[in-house]
């Protein structure tokens, strides 16, 4: 392998890792600069479906924070402070 063939080959593993040039991913374009639809349409795709999973982890939180103050309330005891959680698949904190 030479030298041109090692660097293409860095490059690419970069961009399958999320590390290549970010601005030139988002507006669908190749490495090279050149319109690239499908790599820009699958791009937006994958954003479009972590934005609606996060979406959803905040709806689950939200309706949580009020049943913990609730059950505290409750027991005779009150929250004072910032409830951190922690997602356990993905480690995540929401503060």
């Amino acid at each position: 392998m030479n030298s041109a063939e090692r660097l293409i080959r860095v490059q690419g593993e970069q961009i399958l890792r999320g590390e290549g040039d970010k601005n030139v991913r988002q507006h669908g374009k190749n490495a090279e600069g050149y319109p690239d639809p499908t790599a820009g349409s699958a791009w937006r795709n994958i954003r479009k479906e972590e934005n609606r999973r996060e979406a959803e982890r905040i709806a689950v939180i939200s309706n949580l924070i009020p049943i913990m103050k609730q059950t505290a309330e409750l027991a005779g005891f009150e929250v004072v402070g910032r409830i951190v959680l922690k997602d356990k698949r993905t480690g995540k904190e929401y503060r």
